[in-house]
């Protein structure tokens, strides 16, 4: 495998990404419920995984609905959740757009909350696609 490019800046998606094709191939269309992206720093992690939100929300009879959700800062189950209702808001008109009004899935509890956007999902034959940034948070 040819060595990948480091590039220092903020993150990038669209026409300004480039490469990792087939791993994008394996994560959207693989058998996985489920793939860890390790790697060290700066060397594209969040760029991917908004490149990922992008395609599956711009693909044609989608399969997945992606919830980009950074975990930065979250010590604590409660910020946690925070940062995830924080994801929900910035997905809100793409969920709108599907019928699903925000305050049908939020709720006290962060398992309550991930349970009820999958149900709501899963209702409209779509998948919930979790893209996890700064998971070591949870270290």
């Amino acid at each position: 495998m040819p060595p990948i490019p480091f590039v220092v800046g903020q993150w990038v998606r669209g026409d300004r990404f480039y490469g990792r094709t087939a791993l994008i191939q394996e994560i959207l269309e693989g058998p996985r419920h489920s793939v860890w992206l390790l790697g060290t720093r700066r060397i594209g992690k969040t760029s991917l995984l908004k490149q990922i939100e992008h395609l599956a929300d711009a693909t044609p009879n989608q399969r997945y609905f992606p919830v980009f959700w950074d975990f930065q800062g979250a010590e604590e189950p409660r910020e946690l959740h925070l940062n995830f209702a924080d994801a929900l808001l910035d997905a809100e008109e793409r969920l709108e757009a599907l019928g699903i009004d925000l305050a049908e899935v939020e709720a006290d509890d962060l398992f309550v909350s991930l349970g009820r956007l999958r149900r709501r999902l899963r209702a409209r034959s779509l998948g919930l696609l979790l893209l996890c940034d700064e998971v070591e948070e949870l270290i």
